[in-house]
């Protein structure tokens, strides 16, 4: 399409909208505002999906060419030969449906097949769009597939099955692993100097036995990291209270966990100050983890800015947080970890998952 086209072709969505929505007013005059958002959001989705198919189909890799020329091969560089246009459905908010008609193009060398515009959108597997895909993730990372399937149905007016959602979920969990193993890898080959942390932080180390398919149970190793505020008076006690938690669990054994949480460490600035006179932190994490799996009871330690460790190795509570919620050592890990876990060991949470931000 071209300039014009778009702007033919819009004006008009949009005139269809603006007139809709009068001829609607007019023949709902005592409407509630739920109804009144309902109605608009059907016409602007509507829009929106056109929009969007007709921005994706503009590439010129929807037609297998690149700079006015044909598309090369990713692997080996040469030029792709069409085999004809395929058409690819994708639901989008409101359940409007996009249909992309691309060119399919394979390497007369090595054979690789691909649809560059693919490529170039990034789609995902499935028949959602990324960004739903993505929602529809930490949907079924953080409560039962059902009920993730519901959600996306009230928020985004996209019906899918439970079936979908747990594979979108595995699928995109298993990758993340991939990720995570990655930069571990890197980490330790390169060896990289971590961000600096904040001021104070709080690592806290522990597990919750989870029911798996099949009904079996395992322990979920959580690491979970924290600032530090300053301390709290109430009545005659003081409290510390954590802020920006973020947590990393895997359904493994003490070794293999404490060297893949190793990237949320580097992540939140942990790594930092390995000469600390207080300690090395990052070997804290470990002996932590070490003796949760020998005797069931936590850790929890504090950082400083420096990543050394402040203060001893506890098995009680850090504290207590507002609304009398245990602190964080020697607490059961966040719900959504242990539901997770339900599924099977290749699930998000029992595979590895982080989510940042308050528990």
């Amino acid at each position: 399409m071209t300039a014009s086209d778009f702007d033919r072709e819009w004006e008009k969505l949009a005139r269809e909208v603006v007139s809709g929505m009068k001829e609607w007013r007019i023949q709902h005059p005592r409407a509630t505002w739920k109804e009144l958002e309902e109605a608009l959001d059907q016409r602007l989705n509507r829009m929106r999906a056109r929009l969007l198919e007709d921005m994706a189909l503009a590439s010129e890799a929807a037609r297998l060419q690149e700079e006015g020329a044909r598309a090369r091969c990713p692997q080996c560089g040469e030029p792709l030969a069409s085999r004809g246009k395929r058409k690819r459905r994708l639901q989008t908010n409101g359940g409007e449906e996009i249909v992309l008609e691309r060119r399919y193009g394979v390497c007369p060398t090595c054979q690789a097949g691909i649809f560059p515009l693919d490529e170039e959108l990034q789609l995902l597997p499935g028949g959602l769009t990324p960004n739903l895909a993505e929602e529809l993730t930490h949907l079924g990372a953080w409560m039962p597939f059902e009920q993730a399937r519901e959600m996306l149905r009230r928020m985004r007016g996209v019906a899918v099955s439970e079936a979908t959602v747990r594979r979108q979920t595995e699928r995109n969990g298993a990758a993340y692993v991939s990720v995570q193993e990655a930069e571990v890898e890197r980490i330790e080959h390169e060896q990289p100097e971590a961000p600096i942390g904040p001021e104070k932080q709080v690592l806290s180390v522990d597990g919750a036995m989870a029911p798996l398919v099949g009904g079996a149970w395992a322990e979920v190793k959580t690491l979970v990291a924290g600032v530090l505020g300053e301390p709290v008076i109430d009545g005659a006690e003081q409290h510390v209270h954590a802020r920006e938690l973020s947590y990393f669990s895997r359904l493994l054994e003490a070794e293999a966990f404490t060297r893949l949480a190793l990237t949320e460490i580097q992540r939140r600035g942990g790594r930092e100050g390995r000469e600390s006179d207080c300690g090395h932190g990052w070997g804290r994490v470990g002996a932590g983890v070490h003796r949760l799996s020998s005797s069931g009871c936590g850790a929890d330690f504090g950082l400083s800015a420096r990543g050394g460790v402040c203060g001893e190795d506890r098995g009680g509570d850090l504290g207590r947080r507002d609304g009398g919620e245990r602190g964080l050592a020697g607490a059961a890990p966040p719900a959504p970890q242990a539901r997770r876990a339900r599924s099977s060991a290749g699930r998000c949470a029992g595979a590895g998952c982080r989510t940042s931000g308050p528990a």
